[in-house]
């Protein structure tokens, strides 16, 4: 996404906003209608993780919860006068070539998928 090793949180918000600008569609006006053009809309982040729930605990191997991890995210969905929903995470589905998942993640993985298509319903 990046054509550099250093991203500043600066830049990382900057590309956030342009990027959900252009989901909202084509917007013509005034540059201050960028602002407003996702005001009252809802932020979903949907996300897989290759580790357990129990790294993503204050203290866990990650550090942090996935809510604390996603701030600059929900920040910009505030910026932007956005609801910022509750993450749906499916947690320890790694997805590296040649690493063993713990357990067969198939049936997890179908539960996220309905959760995630009446999540798309609504």
């Amino acid at each position: 996404m990046f054509a550099t090793d250093f991203l500043s949180l600066r830049d990382f918000t900057s590309a956030q906003v342009h990027h959900l600008i252009e989901l909202a569609g084509e917007i013509k006006g005034r540059p201050e209608d960028f602002a407003t053009a996702l005001k009252g809309k809802t932020l979903q982040a949907v996300l897989t993780t290759g580790g357990p729930d129990t790294s993503y605990v204050t203290g866990g191997y990650n550090q942090f919860p996935i809510r604390d991890l996603l701030r600059p995210l929900e920040a910009t969905a505030h910026l932007m006068g956005m609801t910022f929903a509750e993450p749906l995470v499916l947690y320890g589905v790694p997805n590296i070539p040649g690493l063993d998942a713990p357990d067969d993640p198939t049936p997890r993985i179908a539960g996220f998928a309905d959760r995630y298509r009446a999540l798309l319903a609504a």
